[in-house]
């Protein structure tokens, strides 16, 4: 099954830091206002933005594929299932 979901970025940061245990990381901006957090995979690549919405579906072995068609090239990734429980509103 394949759900529709926003992806807390912020909240994986608050619970894991820069670095998650899928192998991916957060890089962290900070502007006048606020902070911007954007999710790197383990070759440096930026794969989805704090709140952008991903196509999620259940990949095995403990892991969710997501799929990012919002940013400026489509991406995939993947997160564990407790990364995934931290970064979603509703599983």
């Amino acid at each position: 099954m394949i759900n529709a979901t926003c992806i807390s970025i912020e909240a994986l940061f608050n619970k894991y830091g820069n670095n998650l245990p899928s192998g991916n990381y957060i890089e962290v901006s900070y502007g006048e206002d606020m902070c911007y957090y954007d999710l790197r995979d383990k070759h440096g690549n930026l794969v989805c933005m704090d709140g952008e919405e991903c196509k999620m579906a259940y990949a095995g072995s403990g892991l969710y594929k997501l799929t990012n068609k919002e940013g400026e090239i489509d991406t995939t990734f993947f997160l564990t299932i407790e990364e995934v429980k931290q970064a979603t509103f509703s599983n």
